[in-house]
């Protein structure tokens, strides 16, 4: 304690921020490693073939196991259950989007070094560009200089969504459902129990920010997000699915759905799958711009109805997975 008050007592102002910085992002950084360090040791547990880790999926069905539970009262059990992280916020605890980015961009290129076999000419660039990353978060400001509005708490709140939920649910109902085992399911999907929340832009109870406005801002925002995202994976899967109707059979079913379209561009004439999924893609922009005014990624092809129903846009989904099964394309 003597040794550091003879070293911080003589710097100025300036230099104590400085100092003040320096162990802020360090502390950052540290987390950083320490969470891509956790995630290695679960890789190379899984990779040995290790039992399951206290903490996995595969740790928490081993003691359900032992205990008697069976995958067949899991599955029953997730048709009843609701399980709802909730997001919260407090203007303090808001990082801007800049400083998240730069973490995110640190931690993949810290994973890539450590799980891909790299030339020395690709790890000297790793290396460059994740200087390049830590000096752009050391030379990014970590405060706003103007106050945080609850606009702003919103979508903060909301980018974790792009950064990790709805990547990253869908994978956790699919290691949820291999666990079962098709036996369990019966046929069934897994039901969907895990529903996030959010009072971000709600919390009417005292913060008075926060008003019917904001409410209504919040959730047009989080539907926007979940309409973006929506109309990213119907417009890849349609790049994905070129599948030839000289080459396979669609179901009638699919058939209709292509000529519901009306897609005019002859390169496409054979390509049914595509031309279906140009009409999901036309139908769910149009309900986005009903329900949230949510700015479109890309101008659809052709112009189509709204989707009345959430079950209408899953039925079409449904419709063109149906169909890719029948042709041995599941």
């Amino acid at each position: 304690r003597a040794a550091l008050s003879v070293v911080l007592d003589g710097l100025s102002s300036a230099q104590v921020l400085e100092v003040v910085r320096a162990f802020s992002y360090f502390s950052q950084l540290a987390n950083i490693a320490e969470d891509v360090h956790q995630n290695r040791r679960r890789r190379m547990h899984a990779l040995a073939g290790s039992p399951p880790q206290r903490g996995s999926l595969a740790g928490a069905f081993a003691t359900l196991a032992s205990g008697g539970v069976g995958a067949e009262a899991i599955v029953a059990w997730c048709e009843g259950a609701r399980v709802s992280p909730v997001l919260t916020a407090h203007p303090t605890e808001v990082q801007r989007k800049s400083i998240l980015d730069a973490e995110r961009g640190i931690a993949e290129l810290v994973a890539m070094r450590d799980r891909t076999a790299l030339s020395p000419a690709e790890r000297r660039e790793v290396e460059e560009r994740l200087h390049r990353r830590v000096l752009g978060l050391w030379q990014t400001a970590m405060l706003r200089l103007s106050r945080l509005q609850v606009v702003d708490e919103i979508e903060n709140g909301l980018a974790y969504y792009r950064y990790t939920f709805l990547a990253e649910l869908p994978r956790l109902y699919a290691d949820l459902a291999a666990s079962l085992g098709q036996r369990a399911l019966d046929g069934r999907r897994l039901a969907p129990f895990l529903r996030m929340g959010s009072w971000i832009g709600g919390d009417r109870d005292g913060n008075p920010f926060v008003t019917s406005q904001t409410l209504v801002h919040a959730v047009r925002a989080q539907a926007g997000v979940a309409f973006g995202h929506y109309l990213d994976e119907v417009h890849r899967l349609g790049g994905e699915l070129s599948l030839s109707s000289r080459l396979v059979r669609p179901t009638p079913a699919l058939l209709a759905l292509a000529a519901s379209a009306h897609d005019a561009n002859p390169h496409r004439q054979d390509e049914p799958y595509r031309q279906a999924l140009i009409g999901v893609y036309a139908r769910l922009a149009a309900t986005a711009q009903r329900k949230s005014g949510v700015t479109l990624p890309r101008a659809p092809h052709v112009e189509m109805p709204p989707y009345e129903t959430p079950e209408a846009f899953a039925a079409d989904l449904a419709t063109i997975a149906d169909s890719l099964a029948t042709h041995g394309a599941a």
